[in-house]
This record gives structure tokens, sequence and C-alpha cells, in this order.
């Protein structure tokens, strides 16, 4: 299977194909589900930094709001 052949499941809107990803801390290509546009869903590691990103993103917002004297938790 060539890395950017995916195979088609229209009765469930999903394809599934090769793509880079890292799952048990191994960074190598993987087998994916895509959904109907072509986008990959994130492995379960790739998921736990994705949440672990957003919310140092969210800290990092309720810090500024702070340094601007706005209390994050007033909303």
């Amino acid at each position: 299977m060539r890395s950017q052949e995916r195979f088609r499941i229209p009765q469930l809107l999903v394809a599934i194909g090769v793509d880079l990803g890292i799952y048990g801390g191994w960074e190598r290509e993987w087998l994916f589900w895509f959904n109907q546009d072509g986008e990959r869903f994130p492995s379960p590691d790739e998921r736990v930094e994705q949440a672990q990103q957003a919310q140092q993103e969210l800290e990092d917002l309720r810090n500024r709001l702070k340094q601007h004297g706005i209390d994050p938790d007033s909303f």
C-alpha cells in the first residue's frame, strides 16, 4: 500500500490508509482512518498531545488576562 492510497468505505463515509503518525511513542507510517474529506483521525497518542497543547494554550490565555487585570474566572 502506498502512503497516499486510501480505500474508501462509502457506506460508513470513511476511508482507511497509511499515513505518518505517532502511536505508542513510535513515529512512523501507520494504518489510519480518514473522514470523507480525507482528513486523518488522530491516534490516541496524538489526541493526548492535542489535549495537552490546548490546556497549555488555555493556561497561557488565563495568565495574559491576569496580567491585564482581568479575572478569567469572572466570565
